[in-house]
């Protein structure tokens, strides 16, 4: 099946939007229903954080070392100074919570191709970054232009005796 057909779009995302319903039971209560932010972050940390925006999840990667790890198109921000900006990684493993739903979101991002929101802080040992939070926007639609008002259309001009065409 091709998820990425225009017809099948909004199938994957109800069926996403559906699987993430279903395990919000499992998401911690401090989370909201598509922005989870890491329980344990230093104050260093959390001053060196970026947030941004990206045009959308590239690709999606479960590891060796059992972690998340999202692309975005056109890399993460070179903000931390990370040498390894084209992947991002999640602190945690997969048995953790919050990195089964950012595989969700991330997951919802690549198939329906719409923009995501990461924040991300510092650079882990091999110099990635880290992934604390992640979010899908709607794609804001372009404004609709206003519509030229056009002359109206006349008749052809009958020329009588009072009235002479021009």
């Amino acid at each position: 099946m091709n998820l990425f057909s225009k017809a099948k779009r909004p199938v994957a995302i109800a069926a996403l939007t559906l699987t993430l319903m279903l395990s919000s039971s499992s998401i911690p209560q401090r989370s909201g229903a598509l922005k989870f932010e890491a329980g344990s972050t230093s104050a260093a940390a959390a001053q060196s954080g970026a947030s941004v925006s990206y045009d959308r999840v590239v690709k999606v990667l479960a590891g060796n070392d059992k972690r998340l790890h999202v692309a975005v198109a056109g890399n993460f921000s070179s903000a931390h100074g990370c040498p390894k900006p084209w992947w991002g990684r999640s602190q945690n493993q997969f048995d953790d919570s919050q990195t089964q739903a950012m595989l969700q979101i991330s997951l919802s991002s690549l198939l329906a191709r719409m923009p995501v929101h990461v924040y991300t802080y510092g650079c882990d040992q091999d110099g990635y970054p880290i992934i604390a939070q992640i979010q899908v926007q709607e794609r804001q639609p372009p404004p609709t232009p206003t519509p030229t008002p056009r002359p109206q259309d006349t008749p052809p001009c009958v020329p009588t005796a009072q009235h002479p065409c021009q």
